[in-house]
């Protein structure tokens, strides 16, 4: 039975099976030569890369941060305290806080903003000009603008000290930001370029 299980989590290529897509990402690179786009568990969470980071930011658990452009469960899971998330229940008036932090992106992607308004469990930072720029792959694609459109003062309200991004963001001075440092995850075998800002307020 124990083989039969197995087997069949193996040929079931869903999108979260890391066990699938991490066979059969390691056999077409053995058999074309080339790595996929896609990353496996341990590239996703990349923990020695948020490990480096941690220790070079002297980083406290009590220190609230944001992703920009990945998961922000990339950061939950590296123990970095996050206002943002794929959140299936939280306070009504959280939500319409953090509306307001990106307001600026939601009336530049009128899809993003139905999408907020009407839902929100992605209570997430928002592109201002692509649907979406959370990706679980090793590039970073489907970004066309590197501005990030936010109300910085209202995130700074909410307590958030950092934005981890893996977008290097072109509009630091506009958006209240200050860029403390990026750090190139090929040092620790993980696909991401990390850049960490502060709220420059």
């Amino acid at each position: 039975m124990p083989v039969i299980a197995v087997t069949v989590i193996i040929l079931q290529p869903q999108r979260y099976n890391d066990l699938y897509n991490t066979a059969y990402g390691t056999a077409f690179k053995v058999l074309k030569g080339y790595e996929l786009d896609t990353l496996n568990y341990r590239e996703f969470y990349s923990t020695e890369l948020f490990d480096t980071i941690k220790a070079d930011l002297n980083y406290s658990e009590d220190e609230w941060s944001v992703a920009y452009g990945m998961h922000p469960a990339i950061l939950e899971y590296n123990d970095i305290s996050t206002l943002d998330g794929y959140l299936g229940f939280y306070p009504q008036s959280y939500k319409e806080s953090f509306r307001e932090v990106i307001a600026p992106a939601l009336e530049r992607v009128p899809e993003s903003k139905i999408y907020y308004d009407n839902w929100g469990a992605r209570c997430y930072l928002y592109s201002g000009t692509d649907l979406s720029i959370v990706m679980a792959t090793k590039s970073m694609y489907g970004v066309t603008d590197t501005d990030i459109y936010i109300n910085s003062e209202a995130l700074a309200d909410l307590g958030c000290k950092y934005i981890f991004s893996r977008i290097e963001i072109s509009n630091t001075e506009d958006a209240g930001l200050r860029l403390v440092k990026s750090y190139d995850g090929a040092e620790h075998d993980s696909p991401y370029m990390i850049y960490v800002y502060e709220i420059d307020n």
